[in-house]
């Protein structure tokens, strides 16, 4: 009986999948999203169980398709789970598409340096921002007069990087480096700076950080570098690393060995 349940289990399993790879059809031309379509295949296939079941007197005769029926009841709720999962790592490897590219991107627009490669590199950190990309190069590059606003920078690397005249207001950054990096007349009002490196950093003049939250780990630097003024708009957090800092750092940890894998191919080709 087992082997008879496994069977039916494993052909309507078969069934799903067929009818999936078939229906991707018209997600191409008609449904732009994957979740939009098995939320539409589970639907009919949830109908036509209703069908089955109201009336199953007089379309199943025998226990063979009893058992068919009763199946295909416990096979709805697999099916979700595996609509659920296989969406889950769509997305995942839809947003690693779209950090690739906008990496690539922002090398283009660093070599450009003009306003109009600005007004392009903060889109393509916008969007990074969005889809929450981890450890971003942003070396060397000059954001002077710009506005990025209400961003999370996750692990970026902006070392070196002119953010002159820049309005980071309401912008969340965790575990960032901003050695040698230019903030003057820099507005960080209402930011929060979490375990992030601003030792080497000695260009502060005129920096605005009201309502700032900085973690303790900078204290003893800043206290030697800012203004009383620039000191006393600035609230100082706990620096005991928490869940989340020590998840985005295997995060990034696993980031860079990926990058230096892809270098090291390069290299050997």
């Amino acid at each position: 009986m087992n082997f008879i349940k496994n069977t039916i289990k494993l052909l309507l399993i078969t069934i799903y999948f067929f009818v999936f790879s078939f229906l991707s059809v018209i997600k191409t031309y008609v449904i732009n999203s994957t979740l939009k379509l098995s939320i539409l295949i589970l639907g009919l296939y949830g109908w036509l169980l209703y069908y089955l079941d109201t009336n199953r007197n007089e379309l199943f005769t025998n226990d063979f398709q009893l058992n068919i029926l009763v199946e295909a009841h416990g096979l709805l709720f697999d099916l979700i789970i595996i609509a659920v999962f296989f969406e889950f790592f769509r997305k995942r490897i839809s947003n690693k598409d779209k950090i690739e590219k906008l990496e690539n991107d922002l090398i283009d627009y660093k070599m450009w340096g003009n306003n109009e490669s600005k007004t392009k590199a903060v889109g393509a950190l916008r969007r990074l921002s969005k889809i929450n990309a981890v450890n971003i190069d942003l070396t060397d590059f000059d954001l002077s007069n710009t506005k990025l606003q209400e961003l999370k920078f996750l692990c970026f690397d902006f070392s070196k990087t002119d953010f002159t005249n820049t309005s980071f207001k309401e912008t969340k950054f965790l575990g960032c480096d901003f050695s040698q990096t230019k903030l003057n007349n820099t507005d960080f009002t209402g930011c929060s700076i979490q375990f992030s490196n601003l030792v080497g950093c000695k260009e502060f003049k005129n920096a605005k950080f009201t309502s700032s939250y900085i973690t303790n780990d900078s204290k003893e630097y800043l206290e030697k570098i800012l203004t009383k003024e620039q000191l006393a708009n600035i609230t100082w957090t706990s620096s005991s690393k928490t869940f989340k800092y020590w998840s985005l750092w295997i995060k990034s940890s696993i980031r860079n060995m990926n990058k230096a894998k892809i270098i090291r191919s390069k290299n050997i080709n």
